[in-house]
Order: C-alpha cells, then structure tokens, then sequence
C-alpha cells in the first residue's frame, strides 16, 4: 500500500508501527511531516526583556553552521515559565531554510521596535547586584572609587536584574567583581 501525505516535507517522526506488513488503525499517526518553509522557534527570553518585544519586531536566528535568516516576531506569551522564569516568544523565519530541523538549537537576536529602557528602569548583570546589611545595592563608580548605592530590584532571570530604583542614566557600575568591593567594604567597616 502507498502512504500519500497531503504537504511537502520532511518526515520528523516514525511510529513504531509503521511497518511493512503491520496492521494499523485509520485514525493511526505514522508520520509527522514538518515543512522546512514553516518552522517556526520558540525562544526563551528572561522578563525583562519580554517587556519590550511584540509581535512584528525583527528578529535574526542564527543557525548552528552560522548562516543568519531574516526572521519576525509572532507572539509573546503573557505568562512566565515556572521553572526557567522566562517568556516564550515565537518566531517566524520570513523565508525557509532547507538546513533547519525542527528540535534544532538555534540563536536568535531580537530588535524590539521600542528598543530604549523604560525611564528610570536599567537592567544589569545579576552579580551586579549585592546585599549589604539586608539592603540591595550597585556599587557606582565615583572617580577613582565606588560607592555602594542602595537600589530597589525588579525582576530576574536569565542571569539579569532589572533595576527599577536607585541608578540614573550614565552612572558606570561594577559589573562581575562586585563581590570583592562588598568584601572590602565590610574589611573597611570592620576596621572602625
């Protein structure tokens, strides 16, 4: 017997009945058939930057191999994801590419149309951020040193803080080291 599918494709799943000879329900799924021209990718992406992208952002997904593809944005789910605390944008390639497998990793890089923060609001690396005392802080750089400030946080994900409170536009902050001026500052309190 001679099994049609009804669109173009490639066969991205085998049932384990699907074998010569073996009897197999109408309602039976044997295959599923993806087109190529049609994937579309599901990317995580940590809230904060969910926040700015919508549907009809331009997006480029990168492929494994390198080759960059034009691509949109379809959708932004409005929940977060329990476990990954992040949001679920999807994306249309604008045109197929014949390399791409569904399940495939791939990277995408997202232009939200509004690209600029919300005023007042920064979004740092999470180790930026330190307590001190109970209170969440950035340490600013003030001339050759830098001062704790206190800050009050958003939300997190995907290794980024938001900073709703606190910073105003321009201040250089301590990024990855952050911890060794919480250590000093606690020698120098120490010392007093």
């Amino acid at each position: 017997m001679f099994i049609a599918s009804p669109i173009a494709g490639r066969i991205t799943f085998v049932a384990d009945t699907a074998k010569l000879g073996s009897y197999v329900s109408p309602e039976a799924v044997l295959f599923r058939i993806a087109d190529p021209k049609r994937i579309q990718i599901q990317a995580a992406v940590p809230v904060t930057d969910a926040r700015r992208i919508a549907p009809g952002d331009v997006a480029t997904v990168e492929s494994v191999s390198g080759e960059k593809l034009a691509a949109i944005v379809r959708s932004v789910t409005p929940g977060v994801d329990a476990e990954s605390r992040s949001a679920t944008v999807v994306i249309a390639l604008t045109a197929g590419l014949d390399g791409l497998q569904p399940g495939q990793f791939v990277r995408a890089h997202i232009k939200p149309k509004s690209s600029a923060p919300v005023e007042g609001r920064f979004v740092l690396p999470e180790e930026a951020v330190q307590s001190v005392e109970g209170q969440d802080v950035v340490f600013v750089r003030e001339g050759d040193a830098f001062t704790a400030v206190p800050v009050r946080v958003g939300s997190r994900g995907g290794g980024r803080i938001e900073v709703v409170e606190g910073l105003t536009a321009g201040q250089s902050v301590a990024g990855k080291n952050a911890f060794l001026l919480k250590a000093e500052l606690g020698k120098g309190e120490a010392e007093h």
